[in-house]
């Protein structure tokens, strides 16, 4: 097994074209389960289900995409019935059982993967079934596949040798897109947030690690005037407010505290107060909280200096 991921999201018409547009695909779209909708059609079925979440929550986001994309020498063989188990874990780990679902299978480049899709509204109980810590559950999702399966063993720790480039796998996600909200969907759930810059680079995209990058630089075979047409009609985040989404979604992940209170410890070993930024312990939660600005603020700037160099 290679990645598991998934994220909430809304938009069921949209994510029913997702799934079933051939598009870039080997071949049509395989429908390989349609489980709890009222509805017999794919694409009615996420419809109706936006809808109905629509008069029972407030939320925005009903359903729950996941992807599982094995290896390529493992997808190849995998059947429909391994196909549907890899699914069930995925569901017992996320705790979605007996939520209406759907697994679609695409080839792309001749390696499968399969989306899956919970519909997350209980009717038992009338509320929607939580999407938090799901970094974890992804990862113990896939040890017990990869264990049933006999598929080779990935590290819950994240080996970056092993992974694309920001370049490949932006422009992947570009491609695979239809729309600049589609686009900035996926990209957040690999993890990447899109935002507005302020300076001659004004697409930009947020790391898993928190770097600021150019986004046009990062998209092979494309130019700014393809990224303006795309997001011409679309609000985008500052590139502060897209760091802040990133570094608040990295502590969920890495079950870390508040980073007030990192700074807080920062500033009891006296690195703050070296730096003369800090007059004592017993600064106030809002003083706090201005620094952690300057130090965000700080690494946008340094990120865009550092791509003027680039650029010159």
């Amino acid at each position: 097994m290679a990645v598991i991921r998934g994220k909430a999201r809304g938009d069921g018409k949209q994510l029913a074209r997702y799934l079933l547009a051939q598009r870039d695909n080997d071949e049509k779209p395989q429908l390989l389960q349609m489980r709890g909708f009222a509805d017999t059609d794919p694409v009615d079925a996420l419809v109706n289900a936006t809808l109905d979440a629509a008069a029972v929550s407030r939320s925005s986001k009903p359903f729950y995409h996941g992807i599982i994309n094995p290896r390529e020498g493992e997808a190849i063989s995998m059947t429909a019935e391994q196909w549907e188990f890899s699914a069930d874990m995925m569901e017992k780990h996320l705790q979605y059982e007996g939520l209406p679902r759907m697994i679609v299978r695409h080839q792309k480049g001749g390696r499968a993967h399969i989306h899956v899709v919970w519909f997350r509204y209980d009717y038992n109980t009338g509320k929607l079934r939580s999407d938090t810590y799901n970094f974890y559950k992804h990862n113990a999702a896939r040890f017990e596949i990869e264990k049933k399966l006999g598929h080779e063993h990935t590290n819950a720790r994240r080996d970056r040798t092993q992974e694309p480039s920001h370049k490949q796998r932006l422009t992947e996600l570009w491609r695979d897109s239809s729309s600049a909200a589609d686009f900035v969907s996926q990209a957040q759930a690999a993890g990447y947030e899109i935002a507005q810059g302020l300076d001659r680079h004004p697409y930009r995209v947020i790391t898993p690690e928190g770097t600021s990058i150019d986004l046009v630089r990062q998209l092979d075979g494309y130019r700014k005037r393809d990224v303006y047409e795309r997001f011409k009609r679309y609000d985008l985040p500052t590139e502060a407010q897209a760091l802040k989404s990133v570094q608040a979604r990295s502590r969920t992940q890495n079950g870390s505290n508040d980073v007030f209170q990192q700074l807080k410890e920062r500033d009891r070993r006296g690195h703050l107060m070296q730096e003369g930024t800090v007059n004592s312990d017993t600064q106030s939660y809002n003083s706090e909280r201005d620094i952690f600005e300057q130090l965000k603020d700080k690494q946008v700037n340094q990120t865009r200096k550092r791509d003027r160099g680039l650029e010159r």
